[in-house]
């Protein structure tokens, strides 16, 4: 059994569906492959490369290099791929042409994450273990991305980012009053969150906390300010945990788990900061009479943005989209106001949902978060149908005159 092996991911997942439909008994993808017996392709490429990635790693393969073609590579977020891959080894991308290789050199042993030393607010939900795959669960990838860290404490990875982005709080105590500004508080278990907000428009100027906490509390409320200052305090109740979340988790890491994810489903550790920020709302409500539910608020584009000239913005979106993997055959036709800009593709690149979604993240993240995607309308290409819709056109004139 050879040490190191190199796969075609398409020709692995045609090879799947036509044996499926043809091979009656020994199914299998190839001929020394059995250890990919037990690996369905997902419609989901990503998840697919990375059940190959595990198969092999659980077969005790020192490494893979794995072809990706086009087809692939436009359905892929490729940072993604990156970050999942690496939980099995050393990875490197080559690119060939319009294919790329993935290279992993798979680790021989992976050390369980130190856990978090923050101090639990309650008890953990115990959860079930991943499958049996013959080695130590712990020191399985898969296993370790797939444990669930309950009772208080956020993830490893999430507790992480919130360590590094939280370095000072700037908003622990009460805010000053200040003039025509509202104050309003809300306690939850011996924890203020305290706000000013403008009654004119209902934005949030000014919030604050004040309570004992533990740290990962602490910087999650400091979080929370930070979070909640400047926006309408309807959006705020309504989006302030999404936003959190999106903030410690970010566009470049894939989850294990598919579904819709909200905060209070990712860790108990949300569950205060939500309280805190939904009775906060009930009672500026109660104190100003304020009823409306109807939330319209858009995050506007940033002063750096707006500074620039037109077409300064389309030259660094344009280049943002040369630098992704499937970027080369998508151009930037023209932008529409400072958030909409749309793009055509060449004929032979198929305009997936898929793709089109993951180089909109890829733009956001490299020039501004607020910008959206847009696919430039195609003219029907049935004559007989353009024909008719002539004549009802004419027809209609006819009726007019």
């Amino acid at each position: 059994m050879s040490s190191s092996i190199r796969l075609n991911y398409e020709e692995l997942r045609d090879a799947y569906w036509s044996n499926l439909t043809t091979v009656l008994r020994g199914f299998s993808v190839g001929r020394d492959l059995d250890f990919l017996d037990a690996w369905v392709p997902e419609d989901d490429a990503l998840e697919s490369i990375v059940g190959i990635l595990e198969a092999a790693f659980n077969r005790g393969t020192d490494s893979i290099i794995l072809e990706l073609g086009a087809e692939t590579l436009i359905k892929i977020d490729i940072e993604a791929l990156r970050h999942e891959s690496q939980a099995y080894g050393i990875v490197e991308f080559e690119r060939r042409g319009e294919s790329m290789d993935l290279r992993v050199a798979f680790a021989k042993e992976l050390s369980q994450p130190n856990p978090s030393p923050e101090p639990a607010l309650a008890q953990p939900i115990p959860h079930k273990a991943p499958p049996s795959t013959g080695q130590d669960p712990q020191k399985h990838p898969v296993a370790q991305r797939r444990v669930a860290h309950d009772g208080g404490l956020l993830p490893r990875d999430y507790a992480l980012v919130l360590q590094k982005l939280i370095t000072n709080f700037s908003h622990e105590g009460r805010p000053p009053l200040e003039e025509d500004l509202e104050l309003i508080s809300n306690s939850e278990q011996g924890v203020d969150l305290i706000a000013l907000v403008d009654r004119r428009n209902h934005h949030i100027k000014k919030a604050g906390f004040a309570g004992q906490l533990p740290t990962e509390q602490r910087r999650l409320a400091e979080l929370l300010c930070r979070t909640i200052e400047g926006k309408p305090i309807q959006d705020a109740s309504d989006h302030a945990l999404i936003d959190m979340e999106y903030a410690l988790f970010g566009r470049e890491r894939r989850r294990g788990a598919g579904g819709i994810v909200m905060p209070e489903n990712v860790s108990s550790a949300f569950e205060l900061p939500a309280r805190l920020i939904r009775g906060l709302m009930r009672g500026y409500r109660a104190r100003t009479g304020y009823q409306e539910i109807r939330n319209y608020h858009d995050a506007a584009a940033s002063p750096q943005w707006r500074r620039l000239a037109e077409g300064d913005r389309i030259a660094q979106i344009q280049q943002a989209i040369d630098e992704h993997p499937a970027g080369g055959k998508v151009k930037v036709v023209r932008l529409e106001g400072l958030q909409r800009f749309i793009v055509e593709f060449d004929d032979s690149v198929p305009a997936a949902t898929s793709c089109l979604l993951n180089l909109e993240k890829w733009v956001k993240d490299k020039v501004e978060p607020t910008l959206q995607l847009y696919l430039q309308p195609q003219p029907d290409q049935n004559k007989l149908r353009r024909l008719n819709d002539r004549s009802v056109q004419a027809d209609g004139r006819k009726e007019l005159g």
